[in-house]
């Protein structure tokens, strides 16, 4: 590559320019400053442009606008000879290159009388470059130009205003036209397609190393991702040479197996427990409490509020106080119009609701053992199980069955329980009078260990197959009901020819009523009784 020197474009080099118009003002400027001949001009050119398809004479290739392309092979073979040749050419001259124009230029000034050769694809034109796409947005959002402002930023993500623009009300973006949209994460779907594309390069280059040596591609797997054991020597750390410098002095004078080391498990162990101290303890006066609760409401406040724009949700909330000398004051929330909801349908003022919670609240009047007895947990534990099994059935109106909990419910349902305490057995919670064993139900309900979940068709499968199993073992797979109490008694029915009154009478309604009471058949009438009528008369 030569580069230019000497004039205004001193920082271009041959490649910013069109090889063909180089090619014709390297002929002019040969022609001027260079040692041609006539004959020798004339011979240039023709090896230039073949016969027919360009300039004879220097005077046609005086104007780039007339320039006809060529092959760039010739202009590579033609300076060649020239630097084999004996002609001396000062390149070092600046006029030699002082007339060439901006590669720019000659891309869209002619392009109409270039000949493309076959195989090739076509150059853009001039007014083509309205077609091209345009130029992506590579700024970084700052907090001044964020996604809600920045129309750079929307232009940069097209994709999410056409999926508006296109929505049919199907997503809460499409059914509030002319709001903001929050920006997808397109960087990880970029990322998890670049790693698709990879590992399925990946999958076809196993097989073929595979098929060309002779082996299976599990051991061609192995063979990469096998790891080595042998691992590079570290040197000296600075926090290496404290600890043992720390552990010398500690250690000395001890004697074996007494030694302290440095357990860091124990100190995230003793930072968990000092965490969870924090979340379990309770404040230490009415007003710190009334603080804590006020401002953990407003945090409440404003997600449930951030929630119910982004998605669209309608959420209500109650809080009061659960005694008469907490200074917290209760409250209601809701977003949007949810609140009508409890005007117009169960006509209830959420005021009135809020009082009535306050009062109920305050009589209640139980610290945290007390809210924690065995009959609050049991009770916390049913309603739990109730309504997670209401919503893994969708409403069908099952009834849960504790002692046959095999048969009619994994059997016939495909649905089963995970998390159950292993020290509980699985019962109704009403029947679990232990306060250890009903606190360790509860707390794996309430944080979600213990739940509901769908069998698999295989897993369904297989437990049909493992009961059946059992049974033909013998084994008592479904509990026996219960007998009646006259089990083991013949009942006869009565043929239709024999005429005998029924055993029981039936009993009408009119029967049924119970009788009027009697009134007195003569009533003795009194001296304040007859004084009485005389002052009436």
């Amino acid at each position: 590559m030569f580069n230019f020197i000497g004039n205004e474009h001193s920082d271009a080099s041959v490649d910013d320019y069109h090889p063909d118009y180089f090619a014709t003002g390297c002929s002019e400027c040969v022609a001027d400053h260079g040692s041609f001949s006539g004959a020798q001009q004339t011979a240039f050119m023709d090896t230039l442009y073949p016969p027919n398809h360009g300039p004879s004479t220097l005077e046609h290739s005086s104007s780039y606008q007339n320039l006809i392309p060529f092959d760039s092979a010739r202009l590579i073979t033609c300076l060649s000879d020239l630097l084999n040749s004996d002609v001396n050419i000062n390149w070092e001259d600046p006029a030699l290159y002082a007339n060439l124009p901006p590669f720019s230029e000659l891309m869209y000034e002619n392009t109409s009388t270039w000949q493309v050769p076959d195989g090739f694809p076509q150059l853009p034109s001039a007014h083509s470059r309205e077609e091209l796409p345009p130029t992506p947005n590579t700024q970084v959002p700052t907090p001044d130009n964020s996604t809600f402002n920045s129309k750079s930023s929307a232009d940069s993500r097209p994709s999410d205003v056409e999926a508006v623009a296109t929505g049919k009300n199907s997503s809460w973006a499409a059914r509030n036209p002319g709001r903001p949209v929050l920006t997808t994460h397109q960087g990880e779907a970029v990322l998890n397609d670049a790693v698709k594309s990879l590992a399925t390069t990946y999958a076809d280059m196993i097989e073929k190393l595979a098929d060309e040596h002779s082996v299976t591609t599990e051991k061609v797997k192995l063979l990469l991702g096998c790891k080595t054991f042998y691992k590079n020597k570290q040197g000296p750390t600075l926090h290496n040479a404290i600890v043992h410098v720390k552990a010398l002095e500690l250690n000395e004078g001890r004697p074996m197996g007494a030694k302290y080391t440095l357990e860091k498990k124990d100190y995230i162990l003793k930072l968990k427990e000092h965490r969870m101290q924090q979340c379990l303890s309770v404040c230490a006066t009415n007003l710190a409490a009334s603080k804590d609760a006020q401002v953990t409401l407003d945090k409440v406040f404003k997600e449930l509020e951030a929630l119910a724009l982004h998605t669209g949700m309608y959420v209500c909330l109650f809080a009061t106080h659960g005694h008469v000398y907490d200074t917290n004051q209760a409250m209601w929330f809701g977003t949007d119009n949810v609140m009508y909801f409890w005007e117009d349908v169960l006509s209830l003022q959420p005021d009135y609701i809020t009082k009535q919670l306050e009062l109920w609240g305050c009589n209640q009047n139980k610290n945290i053992n007390e809210r924690d007895s065995v009959e609050n947990m049991q009770r916390q534990s049913k309603h739990l199980l109730e309504s997670g099994f209401n919503v893994i059935t969708k409403g069908h109106n099952i009834c849960m069955v504790y002692m046959n909990f095999e048969t009619s419910i994994k059997e016939k349902h495909g649905i089963n329980i995970k998390g159950w305490p292993e020290n509980v057995l699985f019962t109704s919670p009403y029947k679990i009078g232990t306060v250890d064993k009903i606190r360790s139900l509860h707390h794996a309900l309430q944080n979600g260990t213990c739940h509901w979940v769908n069998f698999t068709p295989h897993q369904h499968q297989e437990h049909i197959q493992h009961l059946d199993a059992r049974h033909k073992a013998g084994e008592t797979v479904r509990a026996p009901r219960k007998k009646h109490s006259d089990a083991g008694v013949s009942c006869k029915h009565r043929s239709a020819k024999e005429k005998v009154p029924p055993s029981k009478r039936v009993r009408s309604a009119v029967s049924n009523r119970r009788p009027a009471p009697k009134s007195v058949e003569y009533i003795d009438s009194t001296d304040n009784d007859e004084d009485s009528l005389k002052e009436d008369d």
